[in-house]
Protein backbone atom coordinates (compact mmCIF):
# COMPACT_ATOMS: atom_id res chain seq x y z
CA UNK A 1 0.00 0.00 0.00
CA UNK A 2 2.74 2.16 0.80
CA UNK A 3 3.90 2.24 -2.78
CA UNK A 4 0.82 4.07 -4.09
CA UNK A 5 -1.04 1.34 -5.90
CA UNK A 6 -4.09 0.49 -3.38
CA UNK A 7 -6.61 -1.90 -4.17
CA UNK A 8 -8.48 -0.11 -1.46
CA UNK A 9 -7.91 -3.00 1.48
CA UNK A 10 -7.25 -1.93 4.85
CA UNK A 11 -4.18 -3.57 6.32
CA UNK A 12 -4.62 -3.81 9.95
CA UNK A 13 -2.67 -5.26 12.80
CA UNK A 14 -3.96 -6.50 15.82
CA UNK A 15 -2.46 -5.63 18.77
CA UNK A 16 -0.66 -7.89 21.26
CA UNK A 17 -3.17 -9.07 24.43
CA UNK A 18 -4.33 -6.66 26.65
CA UNK A 19 -2.21 -4.72 28.59
CA UNK A 20 -4.03 -3.34 31.84
CA UNK A 21 -7.53 -3.96 30.49
CA UNK A 22 -10.60 -5.70 31.41
CA UNK A 23 -11.06 -9.00 29.35
CA UNK A 24 -14.63 -8.07 28.44
CA UNK A 25 -12.93 -5.33 26.13
CA UNK A 26 -14.81 -6.35 22.84
CA UNK A 27 -13.85 -3.82 20.56
CA UNK A 28 -11.73 -4.18 17.31
CA UNK A 29 -7.79 -3.62 17.86
CA UNK A 30 -6.14 -1.80 15.12
CA UNK A 31 -2.15 -1.20 14.99
CA UNK A 32 -0.57 1.07 13.45
CA UNK A 33 2.84 2.60 12.88
CA UNK A 34 2.13 6.33 11.63
CA UNK A 35 5.79 7.47 11.11
CA UNK A 36 6.42 4.11 9.15
CA UNK A 37 2.92 3.85 7.55
CA UNK A 38 2.56 6.38 4.93
CA UNK A 39 -0.69 4.85 3.95
CA UNK A 40 -2.95 7.50 5.60
CA UNK A 41 -2.00 9.79 2.88
CA UNK A 42 -4.32 7.69 0.33
CA UNK A 43 -7.57 8.77 0.06
CA UNK A 44 -9.58 5.68 0.27
CA UNK A 45 -7.40 4.29 3.30
CA UNK A 46 -8.12 7.93 4.72
CA UNK A 47 -11.36 7.60 4.51
CA UNK A 48 -11.85 4.16 5.79
CA UNK A 49 -9.81 4.96 9.08
CA UNK A 50 -11.56 8.58 9.57
CA UNK A 51 -14.98 5.97 9.07
CA UNK A 52 -14.06 3.39 12.01
CA UNK A 53 -12.90 5.60 14.26
CA UNK A 54 -16.38 7.44 14.11
CA UNK A 55 -18.28 4.20 14.36
CA UNK A 56 -15.91 3.15 17.23
CA UNK A 57 -16.93 6.47 18.72
CA UNK A 58 -20.24 5.80 18.18
CA UNK A 59 -20.19 2.25 19.98
CA UNK A 60 -18.10 3.10 22.59
CA UNK A 61 -19.71 3.80 25.65
CA UNK A 62 -16.81 5.73 27.30
CA UNK A 63 -16.27 9.60 26.39
CA UNK A 64 -12.70 10.58 25.37
CA UNK A 65 -11.68 11.60 28.91
CA UNK A 66 -12.58 8.07 30.04
CA UNK A 67 -10.19 6.07 27.43
CA UNK A 68 -7.34 5.63 29.42
CA UNK A 69 -8.98 4.96 32.82
CA UNK A 70 -8.47 0.72 32.33
CA UNK A 71 -4.76 1.25 31.59
CA UNK A 72 -2.60 1.44 35.15
CA UNK A 73 -1.31 4.47 36.14
CA UNK A 74 2.25 5.57 34.82
CA UNK A 75 4.98 4.92 37.65
CA UNK A 76 6.20 8.45 39.02
CA UNK A 77 9.78 9.38 39.13
CA UNK A 78 11.16 12.17 41.26
CA UNK A 79 15.00 11.23 39.48
CA UNK A 80 16.31 11.05 42.98
CA UNK A 81 18.96 8.57 42.07
CA UNK A 82 19.75 10.74 38.78
CA UNK A 83 19.51 14.39 39.80
CA UNK A 84 21.48 15.67 36.68
CA UNK A 85 18.47 14.10 35.07
CA UNK A 86 16.13 15.61 36.93
CA UNK A 87 17.14 19.29 36.68
CA UNK A 88 17.12 18.36 32.78
CA UNK A 89 13.40 17.21 33.11
CA UNK A 90 12.37 20.30 35.01
CA UNK A 91 14.23 22.69 32.61
CA UNK A 92 12.69 21.14 29.82
CA UNK A 93 9.11 20.89 31.46
CA UNK A 94 9.90 24.80 32.06
CA UNK A 95 10.62 25.84 28.56
CA UNK A 96 13.75 27.24 29.43
CA UNK A 97 16.37 26.68 26.45
CA UNK A 98 19.24 24.41 27.49
CA UNK A 99 22.55 25.80 28.86
CA UNK A 100 25.47 26.53 26.10
CA UNK A 101 28.43 25.01 26.35
CA UNK A 102 30.90 26.80 28.80
CA UNK A 103 33.92 27.45 26.15
CA UNK A 104 35.97 29.85 28.63
CA UNK A 105 37.99 27.61 29.94
CA UNK A 106 39.73 27.50 25.70
CA UNK A 107 39.87 31.15 26.02
CA UNK A 108 43.36 32.28 26.40
CA UNK A 109 42.81 35.54 29.06
CA UNK A 110 45.07 38.22 30.80
CA UNK A 111 44.50 39.72 34.26
CA UNK A 112 42.24 42.10 34.76
CA UNK A 113 43.43 45.50 34.47
CA UNK A 114 43.01 45.83 38.66
CA UNK A 115 46.12 42.71 38.77
CA UNK A 116 48.17 43.98 35.67
CA UNK A 117 51.59 44.06 37.95
CA UNK A 118 50.60 41.38 40.25
CA UNK A 119 52.87 38.59 39.49
CA UNK A 120 50.65 35.81 40.79
CA UNK A 121 47.76 36.58 38.07
CA UNK A 122 50.23 36.37 35.37
CA UNK A 123 51.45 33.11 36.66
CA UNK A 124 48.13 31.88 36.56
CA UNK A 125 47.62 33.27 32.68
CA UNK A 126 50.77 31.60 31.63
CA UNK A 127 49.38 28.31 33.16
CA UNK A 128 46.17 28.90 32.08
CA UNK A 129 48.09 29.47 28.00
CA UNK A 130 50.61 26.35 28.75
CA UNK A 131 47.56 24.29 29.46
CA UNK A 132 45.87 25.62 25.87
CA UNK A 133 48.96 25.18 23.88
CA UNK A 134 49.12 21.45 25.40
CA UNK A 135 45.38 20.64 24.54
CA UNK A 136 45.87 21.80 21.31
CA UNK A 137 49.09 19.68 20.24
CA UNK A 138 47.12 16.70 21.80
CA UNK A 139 44.55 17.94 19.67
CA UNK A 140 46.60 17.93 16.75
CA UNK A 141 48.60 14.85 16.97
CA UNK A 142 45.46 13.23 17.47
CA UNK A 143 44.26 14.70 14.31
CA UNK A 144 47.53 13.47 12.64
CA UNK A 145 47.27 9.71 14.02
CA UNK A 146 43.65 9.74 12.14
CA UNK A 147 45.03 10.83 9.11
CA UNK A 148 47.82 8.47 8.52
CA UNK A 149 45.74 5.40 10.64
CA UNK A 150 42.07 6.23 10.42
CA UNK A 151 41.99 5.01 6.76
CA UNK A 152 43.77 1.89 7.39
CA UNK A 153 41.47 1.30 10.63
CA UNK A 154 38.54 1.97 8.22
CA UNK A 155 39.57 -0.88 5.79
CA UNK A 156 40.43 -3.45 8.06
CA UNK A 157 36.95 -2.78 10.05
CA UNK A 158 35.39 -3.44 7.00
CA UNK A 159 37.35 -6.60 6.36
CA UNK A 160 36.01 -7.76 9.30
CA UNK A 161 32.40 -6.79 8.10
CA UNK A 162 32.87 -9.21 5.33
CA UNK A 163 34.56 -11.82 7.07
CA UNK A 164 31.51 -11.68 8.94
CA UNK A 165 28.90 -11.76 6.19
CA UNK A 166 30.19 -14.37 4.30
CA UNK A 167 30.49 -16.76 7.42
CA UNK A 168 26.22 -15.68 8.07
CA UNK A 169 25.80 -16.26 4.18
CA UNK A 170 27.37 -20.05 4.84
CA UNK A 171 25.00 -20.27 7.89
CA UNK A 172 22.47 -19.64 5.84
CA UNK A 173 22.98 -21.62 2.61
CA UNK A 174 23.98 -25.10 5.04
CA UNK A 175 20.69 -23.90 7.07
CA UNK A 176 18.81 -23.83 3.55
CA UNK A 177 20.50 -27.15 2.57
CA UNK A 178 19.22 -28.96 5.78
CA UNK A 179 15.88 -27.58 5.13
CA UNK A 180 15.92 -29.04 1.97
CA UNK A 181 17.11 -32.17 2.91
CA UNK A 182 14.45 -32.52 5.91
CA UNK A 183 11.80 -31.94 3.04
CA UNK A 184 12.92 -34.09 0.43
CA UNK A 185 12.90 -36.67 2.63
CA UNK A 186 9.45 -35.73 4.84
CA UNK A 187 7.80 -35.60 0.77
CA UNK A 188 9.59 -39.54 -0.16
CA UNK A 189 8.35 -40.82 3.54
CA UNK A 190 4.56 -39.36 2.54
CA UNK A 191 4.64 -40.84 -0.97
CA UNK A 192 5.85 -44.28 0.50
CA UNK A 193 2.60 -43.82 2.83
CA UNK A 194 0.28 -43.26 0.17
Amino acid sequence: MGDGSSNGDVLMLEAPPSYGRSNNFDAEIIDALPYIDDDYSNEIVKAEVDRLVEEEMRRSSKKPADFLKDFPPLPTSNFEEYPMIGREYERVRAGAKPLSIDRGRYELQVPPANKMNDETAWKLSLQTAQRLLQYQTLRMENLDLLLKYGPDAWKQHNQRLEVYLSSCIGASDSADIGNFIVNMELQVDSRRCA
